[in-house]
């Protein structure tokens, strides 16, 4: 009789945590929620400053030799929620002597918009450097974000 006792008991505590599993994995439910995507346009020059020197050419009658800088950096975050694609421009704050220029290159990562190729700055248009700049991330590290060269 004892153990006819511990079979039912049994038996009913198994049919209890099954029906009760039961019950649990059959119940769904839902929630309601709305995501708002707002525009970013996050963008971060990375280097050091620096001087080019413009020195005298080995022959005379020609250019002066030009420098060029290779470590500034661009980093960029972007979000277009609706409209126009974002870009990137540049232009320079005040003018340079007459028969210099300054250029500026840039090769953007691949997804993060259309590099243009080498754009001669001056102080009265701005110039598109990176343009048709989509929802992307450059990265933060060293050698992550596009590497923007210049000189004259």
């Amino acid at each position: 009789m004892k153990k006819l006792i511990h079979l039912i008991l049994i038996t009913a505590m198994v049919l209890g945590v099954s029906e009760l599993t039961m019950a649990q994995s059959s119940e769904t439910g839902g929630q309601e929620m709305d995501i708002i995507v707002t525009e970013i346009k996050v963008i971060e020059i990375v280097g050091s400053a620096f001087t080019l020197t413009m020195k005298a050419p080995s022959t005379a009658g020609n250019y002066p030799d030009g420098e060029t800088n290779y470590s500034t950096l661009a980093q960029y975050t972007s979000v277009t929620a609706e409209g126009p694609l974002h870009r990137i421009t540049a232009q320079l704050d005040v003018a340079l002597p007459p028969g210099t220029y300054l250029f500026l290159r840039s090769f953007a990562p691949a997804g993060c918009g259309t590099s243009q190729s080498s754009a001669n700055l001056s102080n009265t248009e701005a110039k598109d450097i990176i343009t048709s700049i989509d929802d992307c991330m450059t990265g933060s590290g060293e050698s992550d974000p596009f590497h923007v060269d210049s000189g004259y």
